[in-house]
This record gives structure tokens, C-alpha cells and sequence, in this order.
């Protein structure tokens, strides 16, 4: 919470005392008090006018009616009104420790960070989560870049709608994520993309499969664009948490293959499997087998067309751009690309086959599609939370290209993600694994910058040191078998 909810809350709770539990008439500067909670609580409402906070401000309302009316109530209704009150305000208090204020760290490098919003559409695929044939397969962009200015305010960590169509997604109260449609980012919506270069390398992004989205780590992508990148997060509609179109239309998750009840106990031995063996044939049939209950190739499929069409779109902005400012200035020719959970796994399979990928980072996704079956040649790091130690055995040994394997404990899945920031109650319920969002951040931009920087500008030679300098990083790595096709 922050300093000044609490303080609010603190002075409500005084004048609740005062004014509606006490019986004797308030004297001197104890006057004063309730009106100086009611003037807080006007502050807190013109500045945040937060959901979790509504019942403070009909506390508030309570106190102001009882200040005007004294005459009228009676000592009992009084005593009801402030023990309700206090009840509302304890309410109000959990709910700011639960879902609070939250502030991003600031990136680290010498640019402004702007962003855009961009649909697109592929004319050549129709979308096969809509029965209707006529309608093609349109994706959400956000593309995050280096700028020299900004704007009139930054962005805020999601839109409203989207804040509350991602809770509704993960079963919690619509109002739960209200905070991040309050909070700003360190992004300039419109910013003019830098002058200072004449060309910026490009970095992919994929989000995870469900409750993922196309924002989910916005702090990797302000610490890669304040460094010179421009990043270029895609939204994979009905298979992302939910898709917010600029326009207002709102795509949700479909039906997936792993929320069949009866997917579940075939899952659980291959799983065991994963996190425990070190027999690299078991592992590799224990992910085959798992392919082939979740059905998730085809998915697979359908992301890795959705990335093939925004590298080959970005490359047609060398004329002509949709952005001002952007035909000309990117470079297609070598991409970085990562994700997170089946956005890593693209990030793997786009790089097993694709000559465009300098450089690929998996943050804790299983492995689908190409990655499976074929070598990775290209520059490759996998990372892993504390139980998936084993995950990536087989890919990571039989990558051909350098590659690099890390696993850090105290992390669970959705530590890979700002969800660090969310919310202490992600903590508590097992959903993050406890190691602070600082030190996440810390670990994933040392990993996510180093690999961009060594492989895709050559601006520094990738060093292990800058990851095994984290006493929660256990790092393995080997160089490339054989040298990586130009």
C-alpha cells in the first residue's frame, strides 16, 4: 500500500472513534479530525478512485452524513454505523495489501522508451477459433522502441478493459486488477521513434498460453528498448488470457487442451518424468507423449505462422511503415526472439528453423513443435524455474549452436513474468515461488539484454559471470558443435 493509503486509511479509522463510537461530543482541535478525513479521502478519491477503495469512501460519506445529522442519530445507530465502518475499513486494507499501488523499476538505458498499438491482419489465413470462413486471422501488436522524447503521460501497465478482462479470465473479481490501469510504466504512448540511429535491431516477443498476454513483461521490454531495441510483442488471439483490440472488441481464451479433466491424470507421470530423470531418452518420449495428449502442435503451428507473418511484415516496412517514423529503420534480416511458457517454446521452434533468428531465449516454456525434432543451431539460452531442473536436458544437449541452460531456484513459473509485482498474495496462495520480482528482474535482464547484445548487435561478448554472479542461478552451457549457418 502506499503512504498515503495508509494515512488515509489511519485518519478514517480515528474519525470513526471519534465521531461514531464515542459518546461525548468532540472538543477543541478534535474538531478537526473528521474533516481532515473526509479532505484525505476527497484527495485519495480525485487521484485514484480505486475500486478496492470504495468502501472507504462510503465510510467517508457515513462520516459526513453523521457530522451534519448528529442531532438525529441515535447513540445505538451510531455505534452500529461505526462498527460497520471499521469492518469496511479493515476490508479496504486487505484489499490494498492484496492488489496495491505498484511501481515498475525504471529501466536502465541511455533512450526513452515509446510504444504504438497496431492490428494486423493475415489476409491468407482465416481464424480458426471463428466459424465463419470470410474472417481472417488479425493480431494485437505492441511494439516497444528506443525514443528521444516523451509524452503528456506514460502508459499504464494494461488498459482498464483489459485489466478487468484478465481477471475475469483467471476467475478473480473484475475489479482485482483495476491497479494496473492506475499505474504507469516507463513508456511514452506515440513517442517518436529515436533519430539517433539510423537502423535498430528488432526483438520478438510471445506471451504465455492462457492466462499470457501481449504486455506480460513489460519491465524486459522497457530495459531492451531503453537499450536500443525495438521489441515487437504479439498477441496470439484465443489463446492468449484475452486479447484487447484497440477498437474495443475483446478476444477471450478458448477452450484448452489441458483444462480437459481427463487430460489431467495421463499428464501427471510424464510430468514426474520431466522433473526428476536425467535419462534424456525418457525425457524426449516423455515430451512426445505429452505433444500428443495436449494436441498443443497444432497450436504450436498456428503461433509459429503468427510469428513467420510479423517478421515478413516488418520486413515490408523498409518502404513503407504504418508507424511514422518506421519505414527504413529496422533490421529484419537477424531477429532475437523470446517468450515465456509456450511463447518460449515458439521462441525455440521459430529458431530451429528460421535463418532470421540471431538469437533465441525459452523463459520456462515445455518444448512443441520444430524444437522437438530439430537442432537448434542458432545462439540459444534456456531458462528454468526450481522444479523443471531437467525440462530442457534434450533440447539444450542436442542444440548445435552455443547454448546455454539455467535454472533458478525459489522461481515458479509466473515468476518469468511482472507477476512478481501483481500482487504478495500470488506469493501466499504458491501461484510465484518467493524470490523477490527485484531479483527476477534483475536475473531475466542480465539474461535477456546479455543475449541481445552479444548475438544481435555485437556489442558485448555474452559473459556467464553476469548470470552466475546470482547465488539463486545454477548456469550449464556449451559452445557451438559446429559453426551456425550465415
Amino acid at each position: 500500500m502506499l503512504s498515503f493509503d495508509i494515512i488515509t486509511l489511519l485518519a478514517l479509522g480515528a474519525a470513526v472513534v471519534a465521531v461514531l463510537l464515542r459518546r461525548e461530543p468532540l472538543t477543541g482541535r478534535e474538531r478537526y479530525l473528521p474533516w481532515a478525513a473526509l479532505a484525505l479521502t476527497v484527495v485519495h478519491f480525485v487521484l485514484f478512485r480505486r475500486p478496492t477503495s470504495f468502501p472507504a469512501y462510503g465510510v467517508a460519506v457515513a462520516l459526513f452524513f453523521t457530522l451534519r445529522a448528529s442531532t438525529y442519530v441515535s447513540v445505538i445507530l451510531r455505534r452500529v454505523m461505526g462498527v460497520a465502518a471499521l469492518l469496511a475499513l479493515v476490508a479496504v486494507a486487505a484489499l490494498g495489501w492484496a492488489f496495491p499501488l505498484i511501481f515498475l523499476p525504471a529501466p536502465t538505458g541511455p533512450y526513452q522508451v515509446g510504444s504504438r498499438w497496431l492490428t494486423v491482419v493475415d489476409s491468407t489465413r482465416v481464424e480458426d477459433f471463428v466459424a465463419d470462413s470470410a474472417v481472417k486471422r488479425a493480431l494485437l501488436l505492441r511494439i516497444w522502441y528506443p525514443s528521444d522524447s516523451t509524452a503528456a503521460s506514460a502508459a499504464p501497465i494494461m488498459p482498464p478493459l483489459q485489466a478487468q478482462s484478465l481477471a475475469k479470465a483467471m476467475n478473480l473479481p473484475a475489479f482485482a486488477f483495476s491497479h494496473l490501469s492506475r499505474t504507469p510504466t516507463h513508456t511514452w504512448p506515440d513517442a517518436p521513434l529515436s533519430g539517433k540511429e539510423a537502423t535498430w535491431p528488432v526483438v520478438l516477443f510471445s506471451h504465455g498460453f492462457g492466462i499470457g498476454y501481449e504486455s506480460q513483461n513489460t519491465v524486459q521490454m522497457e530495459e531492451l528498448a531503453s537499450h536500443g531495441y525495438v521489441v515487437v510483442s504479439i498477441d496470439h488471439p484465443y489463446e492468449a488470457g484475452v486479447v484487447a483490440y484497440p477498437n474495443g472488441h475483446v478476444v477471450r481464451m478458448a477452450p484448452a487442451p489441458f483444462s480437459d479433466p481427463a487430460n489431467g491424470p495421463k499428464l501427471l507421470p510424464f510430468i514426474a518424468t520431466l522433473d526428476t530423470t536425467s535419462d534424456t531418452t525418457a525425457l524426449y518420449r516423455a515430451a512426445r507423449e505429452m505433444r500428443t495428449i495436449m494436441q498443443l502442435d497444432r497450436s504450436m503451428d498456428r503461433w509459429m505462422k503468427d510469428t513467420r507473418f510479423v517478421a515478413d511484415l516488418l520486413a515490408q516496412w523498409g518502404t513503407a511503415a504504418p508507424i511514422p517514423g518506421f519505414a527504413g529503420r529496422l533490421r529484419t534480416d537477424r531477429l532475437g526472439i523470446f517468450g515465456m511458457s509456450f511463447g518460449g517454446a515458439t521462441a525455440a521452434a521459430f529458431c530451429a528453423v528460421d535463418a532470421r533468428c540471431a538469437a533465441g531465449i525459452n523463459l520456462d516454456g515445455l518444448t512443441f513443435g520444430a524444437a522437438v525434432d530439430t537442432a537448434i543451431t542458432r545462439p540459444f539460452l534456456f531458462a528454468t524455474s526450481s522444479g523443471n531442473r531437467r525440462m530442457y536436458d534434450t533440447e539444450f544437449l542436442r542444440a548445435t549452436g552455443p547454448a546455454w541452460l539455467i535454472n533458478v531456484a525459489g522461481a515458479n513459473h509466473l515468476d518469468w513474468t511482472d507477476f512478481g509485482y501483481v500482487s504478495p498474495l500470488f506469493v501466499k496462495l504458491g501461484v510465484l515461488g518467493g524470490i523477490p520480482a527485484s531479483r527476477m528482474r534483475e536475473i531475466m535482464n542480465a539474461a535477456v539484454l546479455g543475449m541481445m547484445d552479444a548475438h544481435l548487435t555485437g556489442r558485448a561478448p555474452f559473459r556467464e559471470e553476469a548470470l552466475t554472479q546470482f547465488p539463486e542461478v545454477t548456469l550449464r552451457s556449451h559452445p557451438a558443435v559446429s559453426p551456425p549457418p550465415p
